[in-house]
């Protein structure tokens, strides 16, 4: 059953959140996330989540070095509750190389105009909706 956790946009907080369900996480990066603190206020963490492309990691490269982290993610989604904005989410994983994994944002949120990047479509579901 999949649980979620509501927090304020606190790096501290989240670190500790993120080390009480994961022994092997890696998270210097995710002090980036400071930049952020301006545009979103809250902070849900999802966990257990399945993250297809973590289970392809796992399966073609931890399997095989027989280490034990765990193969479920956490699932970290950004919002704005006082502009009712949702801005996007992070995977995190159990990796001792780089616990943050792909992520996916609202570039009209949280891009300045005129910055260039690639975009690709996508849909992405929470709680349902």
């Amino acid at each position: 059953m999949i649980h979620y956790k509501v927090i304020d946009f606190d790096i501290g907080s989240l670190k500790k959140e993120i080390n009480s369900l994961f022994k092997n996480a890696n998270l210097i990066s995710l002090a980036q996330l400071e930049n952020y603190k301006c545009l979103f206020d809250t902070i849900i963490i999802e966990y257990p989540y399945k993250d297809v492309e973590f289970s392809s990691v796992y399966s073609i490269y931890y399997s095989k070095k027989f280490r034990k982290i765990q193969r479920d993610t956490l699932r970290i989604h950004f919002f704005n509750e006082s502009e009712n904005i949702y801005g996007g989410y992070l995977i995190i994983t159990d990796s001792p190389m780089e616990s943050i994994g792909r992520g996916v944002f609202d570039l009209e949120v949280i891009a300045p105009k005129g910055f260039l990047c690639f975009e690709y479509g996508t849909k992405n579901s929470f709680y349902g909706r």
